[in-house]
């Protein structure tokens, strides 16, 4: 083992130790991350962060699976709109279109000869400039955009590019061949995106499960072991999204809210409850709504106090600001919470119903 000094100036010795405190490193440890980070500058930048960090959320994919997968049928089968002899589960159909605009984007990109920005030429086989479209569901997605391709190539020869691509733009999945496969599986099906993953695959990967029993977009991995990938089609347990759900100033009325919500969802509306069961029912990461963000409005409804006999009246819509100013807005119309009745509230004397 080596010893290598060094003589810095006051000034960068101080923010170098408010760096370690910071980032609860030592200082041996973070000069040896920084170093080695800089000296490993030809991976994509997508798999250095996941070499080095503990968490990932997103699934992966090795040769022995993908191989497994591409000798399934894909279920509900049809030609893939963009290319008739590449078979995908009817959903892709569904939820991808052409992107011209990205097109024009790539093509300068690639002329402009800049490595981070550019693609390698071996990638582009059989591709597609694709964008997701949510046309026909009442979610407002994180926009998806990106290079559906299907290059002749194998894990090997990917993992080679994925270490000497020198990329923090560009992030890189493989397609599940379960869904979507060209030639048997024999073109290796990637997904190219600008789009920072974290989170937002999971959030489509977890929509498609729901689709079909499968995610479509997969890290690479050259590990050898790892779970089989199977199709999944357990259904959810709606009492789990209850028990999840929670406020900790108001948790008895959340709970009863939240309820009232879901009885009659379909004549009443809250954006915050109904993307949060939406992201649940589609296995996605889901949203917590407090009740400082709740706003319930549709048909005739009101809201009483049990203990006093208080109440809104038939109204159409009830904004909740307790936290805040201790109020709610019944029709746009402020309505201050006296203390015993903000007490009340807090043990949940209140009640929801419909008229």
């Amino acid at each position: 083992m080596k010893r290598i000094t060094f003589e810095v100036n006051d000034s960068f010795a101080k923010k170098f130790s408010d760096y370690c405190a910071e980032n609860n490193k030592t200082k041996k440890s973070a000069i040896m991350d920084l170093l080695a980070k800089e000296m490993d500058k030809n991976m994509m930048n997508q798999y250095f962060k996941l070499n080095n960090s503990i968490y990932n959320s997103v699934h992966s994919m090795n040769s022995e699976n993908y191989e497994r997968l591409s000798k399934l049928k894909i279920e509900d089968s049809e030609p893939w709109n963009m290319r008739s002899n590449l078979p995908v589960n009817k959903s892709i159909n569904k939820y991808f279109e052409s992107d011209e605009t990205l097109s024009s984007l790539i093509d300068f990109l690639n002329q402009s000869k800049n490595k981070e920005l550019s693609i390698p030429y071996e990638l582009l086989d059989h591709y597609y400039y694709v964008k997701f479209s949510n046309n026909d569901v009442n979610y407002d997605f994180e926009h998806l955009y990106g290079i559906m391709t299907f290059p002749y190539m194998n894990f090997k020869r990917l993992e080679e590019v994925i270490y000497s691509w020198d990329t923090d733009f560009w992030n890189l999945f493989i397609i599940n061949p379960a869904l979507m496969k060209y030639q048997k599986g024999q073109g290796l099906g990637l997904f190219i995106t600008p789009m920072d993953y974290w989170g937002v695959i999971e959030e489509y990967n977890g929509f498609f499960e729901t689709l079909t029993g499968y995610e479509l977009f997969y890290l690479w991995t050259d590990i050898d072991e790892i779970k089989p990938i199977i199709r999944n089609i357990e259904p959810y347990d709606i009492s789990d999204w209850f028990k999840i759900l929670k406020d900790d100033d108001f948790p008895n009325m959340h709970k009863k809210i939240v309820k009232f919500w879901y009885k009659n969802k379909e004549k009443i509306k809250c954006n915050a409850l109904e993307n949060s069961y939406f992201q649940f029912t589609h296995k996605m990461p889901y949203d917590i709504p407090p009740l400082l963000i709740l706003t319930l409005k549709g048909a005739d409804f009101e809201m009483i106090d049990k203990k006093t006999g208080w109440r809104t009246g038939k109204c159409n819509k009830i904004e909740f600001d307790l936290k805040s100013f201790k109020c709610i807005y019944v029709d746009q119309k402020e309505v201050v919470f006296t203390e015993e009745m903000l007490k009340n509230f807090k043990e949940g004397s209140f009640e929801l119903r419909m008229l």
